[in-house]
């Protein structure tokens, strides 16, 4: 779902270089969602996947920066060299299939990690940015719908992979 898109959607011929960055970029397991019962995990697409079929003529170059839930940044600075050197950033963030659905509660519901590290850094690259969430319920993000170009919200649910 697009939620927010300040003249940058959809991706234009001039965007050349797109840096796909973040744990959620090739996490085919996560496309299922947290409601998945009979979903199977090769039958799902992954956003780096979908951009690369979607824009066969884009170089597109990908990082995950980061781990989708512990708190390692060693991978930012990588993260940081792609984003400089391309014309569009998409940001893959979220949370796991495990941390939202029955009998997942987290007290702060926020991109888990050191996410909120890797955008940080990310946007003061100055690259224009494009955030993909994929949650199973709304997270806290606080200023980050301003502070991108665009914001799309992948809800994942059991049809999205179940073939």
């Amino acid at each position: 779902t697009l939620l927010t898109n300040q003249n940058i959607l959809p991706i234009g011929e001039n965007m050349r270089c797109i840096a796909v960055i973040g744990p959620l970029a090739d996490a085919r397991m996560e496309m299922l969602g947290s409601w998945s019962a009979a979903g199977r995990a090769e039958n799902s697409v992954t956003i780096l996947e979908g951009l690369k079929a979607a824009l066969p003529m884009h170089d597109i170059v990908h990082t995950e920066g980061v781990s989708l839930a512990w708190d390692d940044d060693r991978g930012v600075v990588e993260a940081c060299e792609l984003a400089r050197s391309a014309d569009l950033v998409v940001l893959c963030l979220g949370e796991a299939a495990y941390m939202s659905g029955e009998a997942a509660c987290r007290a702060i519901p926020d991109p888990p990690g050191a996410q909120q590290q890797l955008v940080e850094a990310v946007i003061a690259t100055e690259t224009p940015c494009v955030i993909a969430l994929t949650c199973g319920r709304p997270l806290m993000i606080g200023d980050l719908a301003e502070r991108v170009r665009a914001q799309v919200e992948r809800w994942a649910s059991e049809d999205d992979a179940s073939g």
